[in-house]
């Protein structure tokens, strides 16, 4: 799927992969995680959601992903 600034919803190939995202099947409420916090979250067309379990290489797991993203291995912030 090849992004494009002027799509929009309405194009099909995007209603596809919105598809794929299907609603919670539980909540999970612990002392560090709370999965509501996601309920009213619209995931736009080009965002790209990594999840890892706290404490277990999440600040890894970014760097790792901006290198695949931005083609280099620069070090970048991680919260901009």
């Amino acid at each position: 799927m090849s992004a494009t600034p002027d799509r929009t919803l309405a194009d099909p190939e995007q209603k596809q992969a919105m598809s794929l995202i299907r609603p919670a099947l539980r909540e999970y409420r612990t002392w560090g995680i709370d999965s509501s916090r996601w309920k009213g979250f619209e995931p736009r067309p080009d965002d790209i959601i990594v999840a890892t379990y706290p404490k277990c290489g999440t600040t890894w797991m970014q760097q790792i992903v901006s290198s695949l993203i931005f083609q280099d291995a620069t070090s970048r912030p991680l919260l901009d």
